[in-house]
């Protein structure tokens, strides 16, 4: 992704940006965590067989923080189940799926669920926080040991625990995307990769 001139963003999160996205319909609306595309003046996909497509951000959602993409064309992404949050339960482990394949899948556990607040006025009922960390969070699928699809990454969090020095990275909750987003097959797919300069 690439943002906007003088977009009040890239003080923060850098003009350019990467992250991870998950297909939920056929017609190929990727979901990603929305920071990755806010105020983006151009944005590109690039699928796992490293083929690149251009997007359009179709819907920014301020209480979850999910972005919506939709790409130019079909990208034919194999589909993943889509499941709940209350699908996984805490010391339950999950797979973190960020962008690159199986190479840079990784193991991580259920340490709590619990509410996250911001400093930008962002609030989470029940977030999920896992450990140990990967450090591709960004838009990562958060995938359950049924293999269907839990969470967005969003964040690198040092406390997983109230109070405890666990670090991690805290998910959105899939239930928050927003049922008009979804088709009536209810499906996901697997993780592909959003913002320039990907090869």
């Amino acid at each position: 992704m690439t943002a906007i001139p003088n977009a009040r963003s890239s003080t923060t999160l850098g003009a350019t940006r990467e992250g991870t996205g998950v297909v939920i319909d056929a017609r190929g609306h990727i979901v990603t965590i929305g920071y990755i595309v806010i105020e983006a003046e151009s944005i590109e996909i690039t699928t796992q067989d490293d083929k690149t497509y251009p997007a359009t951000l179709v819907g920014y959602d301020h209480a979850s923080g999910f972005g919506l993409l939709r790409p130019s064309v079909p990208i034919g992404v194999k589909p993943l189940a889509m499941g709940k949050a209350d699908d996984v339960a805490q010391r339950e482990p999950v797979m973190v799926l960020p962008a690159g394949g199986r190479d840079a899948a990784s193991l991580a556990y259920v340490v709590s669920k619990r509410k996250f607040a911001a400093s930008w006025e962002y609030l989470l009922d029940t977030a999920i926080f896992t450990s140990p960390p990967t450090m591709q969070w960004a838009g990562a699928a958060l995938v359950s040991r049924e293999g269907k699809l839990v969470g967005i990454g969003s964040l690198f969090v040092r406390e997983t625990v109230d109070g405890a020095q666990q670090p991690g990275n805290m998910f959105v909750p899939i239930d928050l995307l927003k049922p008009s987003s979804r088709t009536s097959s209810r499906r996901a797919a697997g993780a592909g990769r959003c913002g320039p300069g990907w090869a």
